[in-house]
């Protein structure tokens, strides 16, 4: 499972990677919502890790973008988990709506990141399609 993850920190960026080669997954990065989207048309990833706020496109501009995408398309729906500093309940609320499947805040924990990926990534009898819910 190659997982897309976003962010226009470095260093951010840097322990994000780390933390998903230490759970056994392989991954591309992005630097904003527009770089992420075209890496999403060229190659679809399984699962999409983005921060909300990043400068040119934010995550909320990239998950919407994804969804009509995959409307257009009749593409099943990437899984996208948000990652923002911001712990707010109205945050949370602005991911979901716009279409965002789940949310973590930074510092990102291992353990909960690890839940996260079991929760949203690829079933077992087919390891291309991505899983919603769990």
């Amino acid at each position: 499972m190659r997982i897309l993850i976003v962010d226009d920190n470095d260093l951010n960026l840097s322990v994000l990677s780390q933390q998903i080669t230490l759970l056994g997954y392989d991954y591309d990065t992005a630097v904003n919502g527009n770089d992420a989207y075209a890496k999403s048309k060229a190659h679809r990833h399984p699962l999409v890790l983005t921060d909300c706020q990043m400068p040119e496109a934010d995550g909320f501009q990239l998950a919407r973008s994804i969804r009509a995408l995959e409307a257009q398309n009749d593409l099943a729906p990437v899984p996208i988990i948000a990652i923002s500093a911001n712990a707010l309940a109205d945050e949370a609320k602005r991911c979901f709506q716009s279409g965002m499947d789940d949310y973590l805040i930074k510092p990102v924990k291992l353990k909960e990141l690890k839940t996260v990926l079991a929760k949203w990534g690829p079933r077992r009898d087919n390891p291309k399609a991505p899983q919603k819910g769990g």
